[in-house]
C-alpha cells in the first residue's frame, strides 16, 4: 500500500510541474520560470526608419551603428541638407548612401543617434580587432557586417575621387574653422584619420547614443 501511495504522489508531482509548452512565453523566448531575459537585448530594434528608409543595424561589441550609409535629404527639423549622389549611384545614392558636407553631416542624426566622434571610430577599430584587421573586417558586406563601401568622396571643386579605392566617413570633430576630421578605409584595409575641408562631401554613418565612448571599451595598457 505504501509503495502505491508513493507512486501516486510521484505522478501527482510530475503532473503539477510545468510542461515544456508552459516554458514558452508569449514572446517566443524559451526560458524556465523566474529566469531573466535581457530587456536591453530584447528591446533593441533591428531597423530604424529615417525619412521613409528602413536602415539595418549592426552591433559590434558595445556599439550599435547603422549598417548602411545615410540616404537622408533633410534633418530632424525638416531642413534641407547639402549632399551629392556618389558616382555610379542608380537614384541619387540609392544603395550607396549620399555624400554630405560636414555642416550637413552634423545635422543628419535623428533623436537617439549621433554623428560619431573620433573616439567612437577608435573604439570601433578596437572592437573590430585593431589595425590592420579592423579595416578589412569593416569592408565586409553581408548580414551583420558594417559593410563600408568604396565610393570615395567629392572634393571642394566637385571632383569625385577614391571611387573603388576608399570609403570615407565624417567624424563630429572639427580641426579648424574650415576643416574637420574624416576617417578613411582603403581597399586593402588601411585606416587613416585626416583633416579635410568641411565643404568636401563624404559618407555618413550614425552611431546610437547609448554606445559607450572609447574609454569604456579600450583595452588596458597591460592587456595582450
Amino acid at each position: 500500500m505504501k509503495s502505491s501511495l508513493s507512486a501516486l504522489a510521484t505522478i501527482l508531482a510530475l503532473a503539477a510541474a510545468p510542461s515544456p509548452c508552459s516554458l514558452v512565453p508569449s514572446d517566443g523566448c524559451w526560458r524556465w520560470p523566474g529566469q531573466e531575459i535581457s530587456r536591453e537585448a530584447e528591446d533593441q530594434p533591428e531597423t530604424i526608419v529615417i525619412e521613409g528608409h528602413a536602415y539595418s543595424l549592426v552591433r559590434l561589441g558595445t556599439q550599435t551603428w547603422l549598417a548602411e550609409s545615410l540616404l537622408a535629404s533633410r534633418d530632424r527639423d525638416g531642413n534641407s541638407l547639402t549632399w551629392v549622389g556618389p558616382e555610379g549611384a542608380d537614384t541619387e545614392g540609392e544603395g550607396l548612401g549620399r555624400l554630405y558636407t560636414w555642416e550637413s553631416a552634423r545635422r543628419t542624426a535623428p533623436a537617439g543617434w549621433r554623428l560619431p566622434t573620433v573616439k567612437d571610430w577608435q573604439a570601433l577599430i578596437v572592437l573590430s580587432g585593431g589595425e590592420p584587421k579592423a579595416g578589412r573586417k569593416l569592408l565586409r558586406t553581408g548580414p551583420g557586417e558594417f559593410a563600408a563601401l568604396l565610393i570615395g568622396g567629392v572634393d571642394v571643386l566637385g571632383r569625385t575621387f577614391g571611387r573603388g579605392e576608399l570609403a570615407a566617413f565624417w567624424t563630429s570633430a572639427e580641426t579648424s574653422v574650415d576643416q574637420a576630421f574624416c576617417l578613411t578605409i582603403a581597399r586593402r584595409g588601411e585606416i587613416q584619420l585626416a583633416s579635410r575641408l568641411k565643404t568636401s562631401c563624404f559618407s555618413v554613418r550614425l552611431i546610437r547614443d547609448d554606445s559607450p565612448d572609447f574609454a569604456a571599451v579600450a583595452p588596458s595598457s597591460g592587456s595582450r
